[in-house]
């Protein structure tokens, strides 16, 4: 569980928000960053297929939006290109605290 802003936030919601949302793949992870003391969480996700600029700021644009509206509150969203992010064999690494 990380806590960002105040609100209880788990991987496992985001998880399930970021499943229902057309266009992404299901691999992501989170990057939580501390700015001015306060942890800001980012959400780094994969399109499910290779997209132009514009194509990608709509889907950056509709995924935070649905974000929002699931989580309550306010997450950075990157979108990745599709096979791009780190697969693991093992169990996933979906929380990632940069300095």
């Amino acid at each position: 569980m990380l806590i960002i802003r105040g609100v209880n936030v788990f991987p496992s919601q985001v998880e399930a928000a970021l499943a229902s949302v057309k266009g992404l793949s299901l691999h992501y992870h989170l990057e939580v960053r501390h700015h001015k003391d306060m942890p800001e969480l980012t959400v780094v996700c994969e399109s499910a297929k290779l997209l132009s600029e514009s194509g990608r700021e709509q889907l950056k644009a509709k995924t935070s939006h649905h974000l929002k509206e699931k989580l309550g509150i306010r997450i950075n969203v990157q979108i990745a290109d599709p096979e791009t992010l780190v697969r693991n064999e093992g169990k996933a690494c979906r929380v990632m605290h940069v300095a």
